[in-house]
C-alpha cells in the first residue's frame, strides 16, 4: 500500500482503537458511551437491538474499517466489539498497513500491561495471537501478502471483556 491518505486513515483509526483496548479494564470500559469517550468517534446503536453498536467508515474506495458490538446471548454483563479492516474490491486483498503494522501493535499492547501468546488453531496451525491483561483478552488475526510474507498486517481484533 503506498497511499499516503489510506495509510494515514489506518493509522488514525489504529491509534484510536489501541487507545480503546489502552483504556479498558472491564465491560463498562467497552460500552457505548466508553467508546466513544476513547475513540471520539460518534457510536450508532441498532434500533432493533439496543446490544448492538458500533460505527464504521470508508478509508478510500477499496477500504473500510468497522467496530461493532457482538452480544452475548447467556451473559449481559459481558462485552463483545469486533474491529476489522475490510477489503471492498472483492479480491481478499491483506489489510492496509502505514506505521501501525502488527509488531506496532504488539508493542503498544504490551506497554499497556497485555500479555500475548500464539493462538494456535484446531489443526495444530498458526491462528493469531492473544493479549490478556485482567478482565480483558484481546484476539488478533493478521496476513501477510505474497511480496512480503513476514511483514504481518493486522485484519481484525477481537475485544473480550467480564
Amino acid at each position: 500500500m503506498n497511499d499516503p491518505q489510506l495509510q494515514s486513515a489506518a493509522d488514525d483509526i489504529s491509534a484510536r482503537i489501541l487507545k480503546l483496548i489502552e483504556n479498558a479494564h472491564g465491560a463498562d470500559d467497552l460500552a457505548p458511551d466508553s467508546v466513544e469517550r476513547a475513540t471520539g468517534i460518534h457510536v450508532g446503536h441498532d434500533p432493533k437491538d439496543s446490544r448492538i453498536y458500533g460505527f464504521g467508515a470508508y478509508m478510500d474506495a477499496d477500504w473500510c474499517y468497522n467496530l461493532m458490538s457482538l452480544p452475548n446471548d447467556e451473559d449481559d454483563s459481558a462485552r463483545r466489539l469486533i474491529f476489522s479492516f475490510d477489503d471492498q474490491t472483492g479480491h481478499s486483498l491483506p489489510p492496509p498497513v502505514g506505521a501501525l503494522d502488527y509488531d506496532a501493535y504488539a508493542r503498544a499492547l504490551g506497554a499497556s500491561g497485555y500479555a500475548g501468546s500464539l493462538r494456535i488453531g484446531p489443526r495444530g496451525a498458526f491462528d493469531g495471537f492473544n493479549f490478556t491483561r485482567g478482565n480483558v483478552s484481546v484476539s488478533v488475526s493478521v496476513r501477510g501478502n505474497e511480496a512480503d510474507p513476514l511483514h504481518l498486517r493486522v485484519s481484525s481484533l477481537i475485544i473480550d471483556a467480564r
